[in-house]
């Protein structure tokens, strides 16, 4: 099958095409994961998720994705982000020096800045993201 006949099987919850992609592409997300982040847990975590999403959300999946591994490596990249931002530590405020206490912002406009920023870089990622899946 090509990839497309697999994803497209998988869209249609054929156990199969989710097999084959699962048992073609599970060590080598492991390892592109690994090369992303030390944690060998949390990687093996993120990578299950990337399939129990796939599995779970199946048909919702984007229809034509031109590469199944590009696609898996994306969704790993975000999963391990998501990962290690729920595990960094925490440090207590009340230790941090002058130096080290975080700036806090509490002018409207400047969060406003923020938000409208926030919005244009997103919206120019979803262009570039579609103009790269149109290719």
């Amino acid at each position: 099958m090509t990839e497309q006949e697999l994803w497209e099987g998988i869209r249609q919850s054929d156990e199969s095409a989710f097999t084959q992609v699962f048992d073609k592409f599970h060590a080598t997300l492991y390892n592109y994961g690994r090369k992303l982040c030390d944690d060998s847990g949390l990687v093996e975590d993120a990578v299950q998720e990337v399939f129990i999403d796939i599995r779970r959300l199946r048909k919702n999946l984007t229809p034509n994705v031109s590469s199944i591994k590009f696609y898996l490596y994306g969704s790993l990249r975000r999963r391990i982000h998501l990962g290690t931002l729920k595990t960094q530590p925490f440090r207590d405020v009340s230790i941090l020096s002058g130096d080290d206490m975080p700036f806090v912002r509490d002018n409207s406009e400047s969060m406003l800045v923020d938000r409208e920023t926030s919005t244009l870089l997103s919206q120019r990622l979803n262009g570039l993201s579609s103009q790269c899946q149109s290719s």
